[in-house]
């Protein structure tokens, strides 16, 4: 069954692009139909002549398809495709088609009574009707109705004006083949625009599918040069991330350097250890031994900061104690805390730039003389803890810190403790016990801190160093290996 030929409204577009590919058809196609027809039908006239009577009314059929035919060239090879005339490519080729088979249907109708010219001209006409129809770029409806009504009118005159038709005169096998024409065109144009619409749809497809293909080319290039571009940076950052870890690995074996040897020997201590675990490779905490003429001083300073700031601060702290107990022969505690204090702010100009850089120390005082049995201590914002027979000892220092605004001075004392075989005593900084871990991710915690001192506080020191370094690591990596550690951490434990 023929379906009709309908548009949808989505369609629209694609009407608009089939007018166009019409008009482009018909503006090719015209050359090559009416500079042909002409070239015919100029030897048809002339042999016309030789065959027929002349005749007006014979010749005027001819005159309107070679005007037609001739104005319609004139004007394809002077008016361009998308000029004026634009719109009326199609009507005028219509009516140029139009006016030469109406014109063959006049001449093969004045040769009726000579049946050779007569069967030869319904030749002619029904393989025009193919050739220009068929692949013709016209309307279905005015297609048909060219074939329809002419082939009509053209019967139904010869009818009127000869009578019965003639089995010679082969008039029905003509009329087949216009029905069939008319069918075979129906057909065609039933399915030209479906066609069209495929060819566009595959035509878009395609385009979308190569724009998309360039666009990822054109992705891919630009991933490439970002990649590149962050190979680049990359190399760069590395380049610069070894150079700072080779100038901290640097200062690191000169802060090192600056500190105690761990043979050191300190008076009236049988065993002791110092357990350092530093944010970034250098350190804000620090440890000292010194001795003055009456005294050997024990000192752990936590500096503000961490990394190159605290270690710059840390290495200050230690010229400092250097210069007051070695040189100066200063061992009291609350003087050495007052004076570092004093010394610390005129270095950093503090009264004029308004910083509050400094450090939280502990100072133990050791004597050198055999018949004095306690210790003295001194804190500024720093504790000590001792571990006797009897139970824990601790005390947290001053509440304010040297350097910085606010002075410590008069508002340290110092504490005597009285020696004991076997008692530990650490000094620390709030690095371990400021350590987020565990499984809830909280602060290991002071009292937590204490306790486990306590718990080990029987084991040689080097064994408490590896157990400190284990319970941190623990604590720190309980959910996590990747957990950052929030501090320098130092923890020094003396045996008396």
């Amino acid at each position: 069954m023929l379906l009709p030929f309908t548009v949808s409204k989505e369609d629209d577009h694609l009407l608009a692009l089939y007018r166009q590919e019409r008009i482009r058809k018909c503006y090719s196609a015209i050359p090559f139909f009416f500079i042909s027809y002409l070239m015919i039908i100029s030897y048809y006239v002339l042999d016309d002549f030789r065959v027929f009577e002349p005749s007006s009314l014979f010749t005027f059929s001819r005159i309107p398809s070679i005007i037609f035919s001739l104005v319609l060239i004139v004007l394809r090879f002077t008016n361009s495709k998308d000029g004026k005339l634009k719109n009326y490519w199609i009507p005028m080729y219509t009516v140029t088609i139009t006016s030469i088979i109406y014109s063959l249907y006049a001449v093969a109708f004045l040769a009726y009574e000579q049946p050779d010219y007569f069967l030869s001209g319904l030749y002619v006409i029904t393989g025009f009707q193919f050739t220009a129809l068929i692949y013709s770029i016209m309307p279905t409806s005015v297609a048909i109705g060219i074939i329809g009504v002419g082939a009509s009118t053209f019967t139904a005159s010869i009818y009127y004006q000869y009578g019965a038709f003639t089995s010679s005169y082969d008039i029905p096998n003509f009329i087949a083949v216009s029905i069939i024409s008319i069918v075979v065109l129906f057909v065609k144009y039933n399915n030209t625009f479906r066609h069209f619409k495929s060819h566009i749809l595959l035509k878009e497809e395609k385009t979308k599918s190569d724009s998309l293909f360039q666009l990822t080319l054109e992705q891919n290039e630009k991933l490439q040069s970002q990649k590149e571009f962050i190979n680049q940076q990359k190399d760069i950052l590395s380049s610069h991330y070894n150079d700072m870890q080779e100038s901290l690995q640097y200062a690191q074996r000169i802060q090192n350097a600056m500190l105690p040897l761990p043979f050191y020997d300190i008076e009236k201590v049988t065993e002791y250890f110092n357990y350092s675990a530093p944010k970034h490779i250098v350190s804000g905490d620090f440890y000292w031994f010194g001795k003055s003429e009456n005294a050997q001083v024990i000192v752990v300073g936590d500096c503000t900061g961490h990394g190159v700031p605290g270690a710059l601060m840390s290495m200050l702290g230690i010229s400092i104690l250097n210069r007051l107990v070695t040189q100066e022969n200063v061992d009291d505690p609350i003087h050495i805390i007052e004076k570092m204090h004093l010394r610390l702010n005129t270095l950093l100009q503090q009264n004029s730039t308004h910083n509050n850089d400094g450090m939280a120390l502990s100072v133990i005082r050791v004597p050198l003389y055999h018949d004095e049995n306690s210790i003295t201590f001194c804190g500024a914002k720093s504790p000590v803890l001792f571990v006797k027979k009897e139970g824990i000892e601790f005390y947290r220092g001053g509440r304010y810190y040297i350097g910085g605004n606010i002075s410590p001075i008069n508002k340290c004392r110092n504490i005597s403790i009285e020696m004991e075989a076997g008692m530990m005593m650490y000094l620390y900084s709030d690095g371990f016990r400021d350590q987020f871990g565990g499984v809830l991710d909280k602060k290991y915690t002071g009292h937590q801190f204490r306790s486990f001192l306590q718990q080990i506080a029987h084991e040689p020191t080097a064994i408490q160093k590896q157990l400190l370094d284990s319970e941190f690591l623990k604590w720190k990596n309980t959910k996590t290996e990747e957990n950052d550690q929030v501090d320098d951490v130092l923890v020094a434990g003396f045996r008396f």
